[in-house]
């Protein structure tokens, strides 16, 4: 599996999204998340190409913007969502970082 969970700066959500398309259609079995930082508001963009029960993109991102003040969604190969407390993202995508490392 190739796992891509990164953080950027600035960046609009249709840069984000042609970005994690652009990824995903190069890799297979791939898993992006990108965090996009803007000042202290986030937007988080997720996709993935693997078809596995235990990866559910909507799932993720709701989680990780609750955590941030937000909220977000999709389904098990598409999300997106947004929050207004950034301050502890690095923190959220260690721990996803960590997660996705035993699927």
């Amino acid at each position: 599996i190739t796992t891509i969970i990164t953080t950027t700066s600035n960046l609009d959500v249709p840069m984000l999204k042609q970005l994690v398309d652009n990824i995903t259609n190069q890799e297979k079995n791939c898993f992006v998340l990108i965090a996009n930082l803007n000042k202290n508001n986030i937007n988080i963009i997720c996709k993935t190409n693997i078809n596995s029960s235990n990866i559910h993109c909507g799932n993720i991102v709701k989680e990780i913007c609750q955590k941030c003040s937000g909220n977000g969604g999709g389904n098990q190969f598409y999300a997106q969502g947004g929050g207004s407390d950034a301050k502890n993202i690095i923190t959220y995508l260690k721990e996803l970082k960590e997660k996705m490392k035993n699927i």
